[in-house]
């Protein structure tokens, strides 16, 4: 749901941050800030969701004028910093100087732990409260394995940015890589598919052009 943000925003003492309360709400909602608002405006618009593990998110709009960065130099005078980046499954990233980032395969690591509460579902009774419970309990587990994934990732592209000052990646069309397979090797091409999906290749690309 979406609401607007008006006379239930308090400012706290952290700059940056405050306390929300909603409509039909005797207090402010406890929040666990993520990172402080941009010093000295105010929300314009706050949307509550809540994912399928049960947990539920805040997030704030804000009107904030961005000014445009200057160009970066290094510090000699000499060319910017480029690095070029191609992705894999043996290794998430190479660079062209040689350094490799391990793939995590998180879907791997807890493949069995998924299998073992799938079956666990698939046993409960339709409409039961166990069936229930079961079914928030794999949604916990990929949310846990979401979080791992982004905060890999959000490391990696942070890092790369810091680094380098141009990043060079290849332009690949993930939608074609992961087509459903047809006919014969399928098995192979869903064990293709599946290490692919893993490694998050969509989500890694758009976070290298947006975090630089």
């Amino acid at each position: 749901m979406s609401v607007r943000a008006s006379a239930g925003w308090r400012t706290r003492r952290r700059p940056g941050t405050g306390q929300i309360a909603l409509a039909k709400q005797s207090g402010p909602l406890r929040l666990r800030w993520s990172r402080p608002l941009p010093a000295g405006v105010r929300p314009v618009k706050l949307t509550v969701t809540r994912d399928r593990a049960g947990r539920f998110f805040v997030s704030v709009l804000v009107e904030e004028r961005i000014e445009r960065l200057p160009p970066v130099f290094l510090r000699d005078g000499g060319p910017p910093k480029a690095v070029g980046l191609d992705l894999g499954l043996a290794a998430l990233v190479t660079s062209d100087d040689g350094e490799k980032v391990d793939h995590p395969r998180l879907l791997k690591k807890y493949g069995a732990k998924l299998a073992e509460l799938q079956r666990s579902l698939h046993r409960k009774k339709r409409g039961s409260k166990n069936r229930e419970k079961a079914r928030q309990e794999i949604a916990r587990l990929y949310a846990l394995i979401g979080d791992v994934r982004r905060d890999a990732l959000d490391q990696l592209t942070t890092r790369l940015v810091r680094e380098n000052q141009v990043l060079v990646v290849e332009d690949l069309s993930i939608v074609s890589l992961v087509r459903s397979p047809k006919g014969k090797g399928r098995r192979r091409k869903a064990g293709l598919n599946r290490a692919i999906l893993d490694a998050s290749w969509g989500e890694l690309l758009p976070d290298v052009v947006l975090t630089a």
